[in-house]
């Protein structure tokens, strides 16, 4: 079916070029003087709007690389006009500098590989999800997701290619559709599959992830009792991917893993978001702090470590050169020429000052964690871009700097059946022609220098705007504090094969069709040198490492430096339903596009402007920076909580805090946060969120207990509780979760008193024991997972005080235990939606009804007994 023509809705467009239009009709009188906008400027905008709608229906926004290589959008490149999804601009995917900077850097074999890779990039990213390693339903959400994927897929009358499982993501289960997400949300014959991935993620039993984002947590390979810092953590697809694996299956029983993971982002919006992402997790081993990450403190770490690690008597260093985490994950901001799939505007954006201008505040980054690193543990270094500046640059200095304390591990065998090309051992430094002449300096007009086939690659990238430097003396004096020594390859080229730079992998998004990714899996050896110090790896001096000291200083004093200004094309929507679904989690979580200008390479025009634009900033911008601080629950208050619901001896009373005094939320954590992080008082930790919550203040008056419980906290409370559980069947816990309450007459003989009896506040409804015998599975989950936090009002009824999303996921672990059926929760829902109808109708007439009759005949039997 032809798109239909907008022809109708605007009348004909007068030739421009040719007739003179007819005159408007008499209006009133213009505010403009004549010729203030342009003469003709009402038929120019008539006329572009037209064009644009025309364009919008005639579908040539598609982003592929046409076969004929004709002027398919006015501009003779070959290229078919993209539409940026965000901003619904149209952009063509393709830059002559990009394929130029490449093509020099040899990622890719010349020819017919490389028009595969261009072909790959200006095509949508196909959507991929992972299901939660932390769901006690997997078996049920996998067979529904198989049942999917076995389905052929028809978009706009093609089939496409079924959805795969991923091979690396072992131990778990990991999926890459063929159709970008904007297609799975707008194709009508994909809205059953939609439906159910916009639900699970609702839940947090789906994570939206794409499928070069999973490979960082994988190659770390966290453990229960490991100590993990994520140094750039938001949004946090990353750091609840390696908390699933922390505290896998801890959520649901109570039980703690002996490790934690510290997440931190130098943005406190972010970082926010990064809380939202975790809380699906629900586990008390998380700390979320904001700082600078080449800035993270020490101090208020390792409270619990011993001063000195006799590990080697020859290391006669500081504690703090030991290192306190295990696990560090270092995905640092980059200039993401790996998210073009996605991200349309680096295209138009993009140039090689970018990689130039991160590379230093990257190196900082990764030299604190590798400090911050323990003797033995491992740390992996990522990226979202292709760049050997941004990548093997940055490994080579790191490795350098190290004078042998960090090794390179070779990650190939943790990532079986991903396609992945080793590290380059040399690469070329460019930069933009026109930049370097606006800065006076004259690029050499050449004399070409070596072989033939540099002397060729020198004059392709002079004839798309690129200068070349062979080493750091041909850089002019003003850009070497912007080009570094670090960014050059080493002179010996057996440095890199020694240092085994070959052991990084590059993803390529041709081979199977993903993003642009790199990672570097570094091993601690022994303690790191002090920074500056020594030699280099290569036996020369140290002139090629980046001064660490200035760097930080740098960086750090910055005020608007990259990290503030990063941005993400990320799940920025979690909390809505759609958004939630909608977003895509980048490669990595920092993309930035612009980078750093240094005030020593602009004219004093251009000063004069960025001072002003800071000053403006400063006036207009609010910055917002915690206060967050822990401190103990008071004995008052835990008095009350041990009468009220009759705790257990041994609960970890010390181990509740409050953020703050006068906070309303009582915050459990784990044993290693509250021995080995200083939370409790006013450190150099800038706290934003730690633990979980497990009880929230009520109103005093309405209960006798200030506090009432948390559904949170369920799984590390029911197990000490004496009081106030009430013990019922599946079929009223499925009422519960479908009506929101129970009539206290649906209740049998043993539980009805049990309430009756109860004063006001919460209560917990907890499954039978016995309805589990024989579902082994669901009873090493844990009865926790069978319980909702309720609250015992006036009258004859109770409450239930779960969000929706809980309630969701309560009903899945039913249904996977087989404790209801779907056709039973159909039912429950269907008399709801009639019991709403007929209380609105009731109410105009004054009327109140009793509905104890029509909810016990939606259950389908009497009510459990």
């Amino acid at each position: 079916m032809a798109p239909p023509s907008y022809a109708a809705f605007f009348p004909p467009v007068p030739d421009v070029t040719g007739a003179s239009a007819p005159e408007p009709p008499p209006g009133p009188a213009s505010p403009f003087k004549s010729g203030d906008m342009g003469k003709g400027w009402r038929r120019k905008r008539q006329k572009k709007n037209h064009q644009n709608l025309e364009d919008k229906a005639s579908g040539t926004g598609k982003s592929k690389r046409s076969v004929d290589g004709e002027n398919v959008n006015g501009r003779g490149d070959g290229w078919i006009v993209a539409r940026d999804p965000s901003s619904g601009k149209n952009i063509v995917p393709g830059s002559p500098v990009f394929e130029a900077y490449y093509q020099a850097q040899s990622i890719v074999e010349p020819g017919v590989e490389w028009k595969k890779f261009m072909e790959t990039l200006a095509m949508p990213l196909p959507a991929s999800f992972r299901v939660n390693l932390d769901c006690d339903f997997t078996e049920m959400l996998v067979n529904e997701i198989e049942t999917h994927v076995a389905r052929r897929i028809h978009v706009n009358g093609k089939e496409m290619a079924p959805i795969k499982r991923l091979e690396f993501f072992q131990g778990g289960h990991a999926y890459q559709m063929a159709i970008d997400r904007h297609t799975l949300r707008k194709d009508s014959s994909l809205a059953e599959f939609h439906e159910l991935m916009k639900t699970h993620t609702e839940a947090g039993t789906i994570t939206r992830q794409e499928t070069v984002s999973m490979i960082p947590p994988v190659v770390l390979g966290v453990q229960p009792h490991h100590k993990v810092l994520d140094m750039c953590a938001a949004p946090g697809s990353k750091t609840s991917q390696m908390l699933e694996t922390l505290s896998r299956g801890c959520s649901r029983t109570g039980q703690e893993p002996s490790g934690y993971i510290v997440a931190n982002d130098s943005d406190t919006a972010r970082a926010y978001m990064l809380v939202h992402q975790c809380r699906r997790i629900n586990t008390v081993a998380l700390c979320v702090t904001t700082h600078k990450a080449q800035l993270f403190p020490a101090r208020g770490l390792g409270r619990k470590e011993p001063a000195v690690e006799a590990e080697n008597p020859d290391w006669d260093v500081p504690r703090v050169a030991l290192g306190y985490f295990d696990r560090i994950l270092c995905d640092v901001p980059c200039s993401g020429d790996g998210t073009v799939r996605k991200t349309f505007n680096i295209w138009r954006t993009w140039s090689p000052g970018q990689g130039l201008g991160l590379h230093p505040m990257q190196y900082v980054i990764a030299r604190r964690g590798a400090a911050l690193l323990k003797v033995g543990g491992l740390m992996v270094y990522s990226t979202c871009t292709l760049n050997p500046i941004e990548n093997e640059a940055v490994v080579l200095s790191l490795l350098q700097d190290s004078e042998g304390a960090l090794e390179l591990v070779d990650p190939r065998p943790l990532v079986p059946g991903l396609i992945v090309r080793p590290g380059l051992h040399s690469w070329r430094v460019m930069e933009s022609t026109s930049r370097l002449q606006a800065n006076g300096h004259v690029a050499p007009d050449g004399e070409d220098q070596g072989a033939e086939g540099e002397q060729e690659v020198e004059r392709t990238l002079r004839d798309s705007g690129l200068t070349l430097f062979r080493s750091y003396e041909d850089v002019p004096e003003p850009f070497r504090r912007w080009i570094r020594p670090s960014c050059f390859p080493p002179k010996d080229p057996t440095v890199a094969e020694r240092l085994k730079l070959h052991y990084c992998m590059r993803c390529l998004p041709h081979d199977q069709d993903t993003g642009g990714f790199f990672i570097a899996l570094f091993k601690k050896t022994r303690p790191l040198p002090k920074p500056g110090a020594g030699k280099c790896a290569d036996g020369g001096d140290a002139e090629g490492v980046l001064d660490v000291e200035e760097v930080v200083l740098e960086t750090g004093k910055e005020k608007d430096s990259i990290e503030g200004r990063s941005m993400s094309s990320v799940d920025q929507g979690a909390a809505s339903s759609s958004a939630a679904l909608d977003a895509e989690t980048e490669a990595s979580d920092y993309v930035v596009h612009d980078a750093p200008t240094s005030s020593v390479l602009m004219t004093p025009l251009q000063q004069e402007q960025q001072q002003a634009q800071k000053e403006r900033r400063s006036q207009t911008r609010k910055t917002f920076v915690p206060k967050e601080f822990f401190v103990p629950l008071a004995d008052d208050g835990w008095a009350s909580i041990k009468e009220f619901y009759g705790v257990k001896e041994g609960f970890p009373r010390d181990r509740l805090f409050l953020r703050r005094d006068g906070s309303k939320v009582v915050i459990l954590l784990s044993q290693g946060l509250v021995e080995d992080v200083q939370l409790s008082t006013r450190c150099q930790l800038q706290l934003v969120n730690a633990g979980t919550r497990i009880f929230d203040r009520a109103s005093a008056d309405r209960s006798a207990c200030a506090y009432r419980l948390s559904q949170d906290g369920m799984p590390y409370m029911l197990p000490y509780l004496n009081k106030r559980v009430v013990q019922v069947g599946p079929t009223a816990l499925a009422a519960m979760t479908v009506y929101g309450y129970l009539d206290l007459d649906l209740l049998g003989p043993m539980q009805r008193p049990l309430l009756e009896d109860m004063e006001m506040g919460s209560f917990v409804a907890v499954l039978e024991p016995t309805c589990l015998a024989g579902v082994a599975k669901m009873m090493e989950a844990g009865i926790a997972s069978f319980a909702l936090m309720c609250w015992r009002g006036f009258g004859q009824k109770m409450n239930v005080m779960c969000i929706a999303h809980d309630l969701f996921i309560f009903q899945c672990r039913l249904k996977a235990a087989r404790l209801v059926s779907e056709a039973q929760l159909v039912e429950m829902r269907e008399t709801k939606s009639r019991l709403q109808l007929k209380h609105a109708n009731a109410k105009g007439e004054g009327q109140n009804l009793k509905v104890t009759e029509e909810i016990e005949q939606a259950c389908g039997k009497e009510m459990d007994t």
